[in-house]
């Protein structure tokens, strides 16, 4: 990974974070989540959705990360260590009804 790569990373999570909330911004987060909440709601309920959305979230958003700034290179198959992660991500959520 370049540090131009790193670098534009960081400059999108720096503009994604420091966004300022209006009425356009909360809109556009509520659609962007409808699609994560409606898989995961047969699953957990209504109830814990949106806890178990932001877990996914937190969870993917944390291993994108580390992936684009060259945090895995120690070596093994990272699509599928990412796979079987989030397949436990997923089990621990059912807990949460």
């Amino acid at each position: 990974m370049t540090p131009t790569t790193s670098s534009a990373s960081a400059s999108v999570f720096s503009l994604w974070s420091s966004q300022k909330y209006t009425a356009e911004s909360l809109r556009w987060r509520q659609e962007a989540v409808q699609p994560v909440l409606a898989a995961l709601m047969p699953q957990v309920g209504k109830a814990h959705a949106l806890r178990a959305a932001r877990t996914v979230t937190a969870f993917v958003h944390g291993y994108v990360t580390m992936e684009t700034t060259g945090a895995f290179r120690l070596g093994g198959n990272v699509d599928r260590d990412f796979s079987r992660a989030l397949d436990a991500v997923l089990r621990g959520i059912r807990t949460m009804k």
